[in-house]
């Protein structure tokens, strides 16, 4: 009867570790700023930098909510691994803590001259590899929602996201509008093997049934 009570109380708290998918970092540019607006609990996130490209103004030509432009693409019209022209951000899991990364989503839009193809490479394989691409939309206010379906667990290191642009036809005011970048996923601590995940829930558990009847 007692290991059958310290069972239930122990697999009660193994359900409770367990979480759900969620944002784990955001980057709105609610009051202009490139920080993150949104950040999971346990992770820390880095604001949105570029490489060899500039920033232009927050907001747009009437867009709402605000976005975040950027200027300066070269007139390249395909990918290579060389390119350094990016829109990049990183996360990372606080200390005691993984990630388990399920999707990569951001809007994006561009005006006549901007990049015609956005390309998204991560750190985890070095950004050897394509991991989503797409046509970005010629929209002067509304923006394209991209969504990229990701599947990396147990990730304890930096993650850095880049975004390339590539096919733009004018290098000083081609423009593409970025709003809304998210990766979405869990925070989880790190797998125990099956005995000692038992062994401590149990303990856990036969603690709290001794503080019940005290």
């Amino acid at each position: 009867m007692k290991l059958n009570t310290l069972s239930i109380t122990a697999l009660a708290l193994l359900s409770a570790v367990s979480t759900q998918a969620q944002v784990l970092a955001e980057w709105a540019f609610t009051g202009d700023t490139d920080a993150a607006t949104t950040v999971a609990t346990s992770v820390t996130a880095g604001d949105v930098t570029v490489n060899n490209i500039t920033f232009n103004a927050f907001g747009g030509q009437g867009d709402t909510p605000p976005t975040r432009t950027f200027n300066g693409w070269s007139l390249n019209s395909t990918l290579t691994v060389a390119d350094e022209e990016y829109v990049s951000f990183t996360l990372q899991a606080d200390t005691g803590f993984e990630l388990n990364l399920t999707e990569f989503s951001f809007d994006s839009s561009r005006n006549a001259n901007g990049p015609e193809t956005y390309d998204v490479r991560y750190s985890i394989d070095n950004f050897a590899t394509t991991i989503g691409t797409g046509a970005t939309t010629n929209n002067a206010v509304t923006l394209t929602t991209n969504s990229i379906v990701l599947s990396d667990t147990g990730i304890t290191d930096l993650v850095e996201f880049r975004i390339y642009g590539t096919g733009a036809t004018g290098n000083a005011f081609g423009a593409l509008r970025l709003d809304d970048i998210a990766v979405s996923g869990t925070v989880t601590v790190p797998e125990l093997s099956s005995a000692s995940l038992i062994a401590g829930l149990l303990g856990v558990a036969a603690c709290t049934l001794r503080r019940r009847r005290s």
